[in-house]
């Protein structure tokens, strides 16, 4: 008699704990409608009644993250004056504070942001690779504003400012480089973003990033030279005529490896080819064409297999 008394106890305990489970579940999603709809009336209400404001949905959303990413300025203020987690991360790691980011939200995210909230990116650099490649500079703007890590990496280590230099986007570049992205970051396979931007072929980029190169170094002059020994040699085939002379005057050349600087390439070609080294020591006299006649300034718009051609100051090919 005493064992079926106290099986029906536990019985009964347990269909109060099951009505109790599924009242609160059901005050959860009401709060939840009420923050998702934007009526703070009813919010107010509930909360009145009881509700805790903290409680979250099967996805680990809280009525914050709903408001933020509505875009319910007075509902995210209520629910921040009532104790809700600013910072809480549901199922698949997004804040209240990246939701406001990613629906483009300022006034929300600037409040989030005012608050303390922090911008937690699971996996930031994919996050931020991923709006770059499909050229949303908006996300990446917002994302930066409230304190994205730029040099955050995707699974193949490339970062964001990797992605905009290979897809020879040239304002994302500089949105990124502003934001302190960096030229000499690596990939997995020691790629850089200079590197990438070489290989997209727009000058305006290359002269953007070399300027991003030459402050980088002003602040970090180790780098370059950390990011070198990381890098694979890179070669070029340098000729001793200008590229639109004819057959008559076209003369073997040399393949060399590219140095760390345009001296350091032009006397490495002059000693190669065997021509006059009156001026080797300073190489002021000569310089570096591209196959479009363009004078070569810098090391860093040299591609790996590129053909050069070295040629006098004053036109004038060199002597041998």
């Amino acid at each position: 008699m005493s064992s079926e008394y106290g099986g029906r106890i536990k019985q009964l305990e347990s269909d109060i704990t099951f009505h109790i489970g599924k009242q609160e579940a059901e005050l959860t999603l009401r709060v939840n409608n009420a923050a998702f709809y934007g009526d703070l009336n009813q919010l107010k209400s509930l909360i009145r009644a009881g509700a805790d404001p903290k409680n979250t949905d099967y996805d680990g959303r809280s009525p914050l993250h709903l408001a933020a990413c509505k875009g319910f300025e007075d509902v995210v203020q209520f629910l921040l004056h009532e104790g809700a987690d600013i910072d809480l991360a549901d199922k698949f790691g997004n804040t209240p504070l990246l939701e406001a980011v990613k629906q483009g939200h300022d006034r929300v995210a600037t409040l989030l942001f005012s608050k303390g909230a922090k911008l937690s990116l699971m996996n930031a650099g994919t996050h931020l690779c991923t709006a770059v490649a499909r050229g949303d500079s908006d996300f990446v703007r917002r994302a930066l504003a409230y304190g994205a890590d730029p040099n955050s990496r995707d699974y193949d280590h490339r970062t964001p400012l990797h992605i905009a230099a290979a897809e020879g986007l040239y304002l994302m570049a500089k949105l990124l480089v502003d934001a302190g992205a960096s030229v000499f970051a690596t990939d997995r396979w020691g790629t850089t973003p200079l590197d990438e931007g070489r290989k997209s072929g727009s000058k305006t980029l290359m002269q953007m990033l070399g300027q991003g190169k030459a402050d980088e170094l002003s602040k970090f002059p180790a780098r370059g030279d950390e990011v070198r020994d990381k890098m694979h040699p890179r070669r070029c085939s340098v000729f001793p005529y200008h590229p639109w002379d004819g057959g008559d005057k076209r003369r073997e050349g040399v393949v060399v490896w590219i140095p760390h600087t345009i001296e350091g390439l032009i006397r490495s070609a002059q000693e190669k080819l065997g021509l006059s080294v009156s001026d080797s020591d300073s190489g002021a006299r000569l310089r570096l064409l591209g196959e479009d006649g363009a004078k070569v300034q810098d090391v860093d718009m040299v591609n790996d297999g590129q053909k050069l051609y070295l040629v006098g100051g004053d036109g004038a090919e060199p002597s041998e």
